[in-house]
Formats: C-alpha cells, structure tokens, sequence
C-alpha cells in the first residue's frame, strides 16, 4: 500500500484548520509509513486507508490544541496502543515531554521503533497497565486518553499522578462524556466535538 505524499498529509490537517512544519509533515509520513507496516505483522489499526488513518489516528488526536487547555509539560497519554493521541502531540507540539503506558510488549516495541526511527526526544514508554504506574517526579502535567473504559478508576489514579490543577483529555462518545463528570471531584469543560461528527467528543476536565 502506498504512503501518503507529504503534501496530501498536509492538506488534510489544513482541512482541520492544522498547519503542519516541513518537519512535522516529515515525521507524519514516516510514521504513517512504519505503521502500515507493522500492522501486517501486528494489530495496531482496523484502518486500512491511508488517509483514513491521518484522519482518524493523527488529526483527531491533534485537534486536543482545539480544546482551549494548554499542552505543554509532561504528557502522559494512558493505554496508547499504537501511539494515540500521544505520539501525534508529540510530533506536533515537539517541546511536550512525552510518557506512553501501554502493557501490551509488541506494542511497546512498535512505539520504540518508531521513537528511535523519527529521533523523538523526551519519550518515555512504559511497559505497564497505568493502575501499576506509581506518582513520578515531578507529577504530569496532563493524562490523555484515547481507548480507554474504566473511567471512574481511571480517574481516581490520575489524581495521585497529575499536578494540583492537572487536566486530563479524554476521547470518548457521549456516554463515556456522562460517565467521566460523575466523578465530582473534577471540572468539565463543554466537550469539544470533532469536526464531521456528532458522536467523537475530547472530553477536557481539571481536579
């Protein structure tokens, strides 16, 4: 299958009101690139288009700068998988101090192939499930999550894990939306909805 030009990559995240670097764009391909080839071996996507993929994987993880929070600090993205949404930050906003928890080894590996591949600096990949990851020092800044159900668990954690005023970013539908602000603990922002949807909401809340 063949890879995306640089330009189509470009042009879709211009649709999305995105402007992407020459460098950024790069880094996009190769990475688009490695996980086309990957998933042969093993399951990272159900998407088999290309395009498809910038659009779900790659843009809809970097419209969390739409969100109105600021991205900036230590990032810590829970259940990546395949590197959603934390990777595509990573890319696009290159000064985030990435860590990606994600338990399953092959995945790991995948991460750190292409960690290495694009010469990404402060990534961090931790081979754990997150109930495992114990407070770092310093604590994060943000958790996002893109895969992931247990929110009320979930949330609990991350209250030992971010900042005091630390905010997670949640990719959800409208049920999952309900589920997080019964957690009364937290403040929810309107839920950004994703462009050409109705049901894809980054659910925004801070303790």
């Amino acid at each position: 299958m063949s890879v995306l030009s640089i330009a189509k990559i470009q042009s879709i995240f211009q649709s999305y009101d995105l402007t992407l670097s020459e460098e950024a764009s790069e880094h996009f391909r190769a990475y688009l690139e490695l996980l086309l080839r990957w998933n042969q071996r093993i399951s990272l996507t159900a998407l088999e288009s290309p395009e498809e993929i910038v659009r779900i994987h790659f843009v809809e993880s970097v419209l969390a700068t739409k969100t109105g929070i600021e991205l900036g600090g230590r990032l810590a993205d829970v259940g990546t998988g395949a590197g959603f949404p934390g990777l595509p930050l990573g890319i696009y906003l290159p000064e985030l101090k990435l860590t990606l928890i994600e338990p399953n080894a092959k995945k790991c590996a995948f991460l750190a192939e292409v960690s290495r591949a694009l010469e990404l600096r402060d990534v961090e990949i931790v081979p754990k499930r997150y109930e495992d990851v114990r407070p770092p020092d310093p604590l994060f800044d943000i958790l996002t999550s893109r895969a992931l159900g247990q929110f009320v668990e979930f949330l609990e954690w991350a209250e030992t894990v971010l900042v005091p005023g630390g905010n997670v970013a949640v990719w959800t539908g409208p049920d999952g939306k309900i589920e997080l602000e019964r957690r009364k603990s937290w403040k929810w922002r309107e839920p950004y909805v994703i462009p050409g949807s109705k049901r894809r909401l980054i659910s925004v809340g801070s303790r």
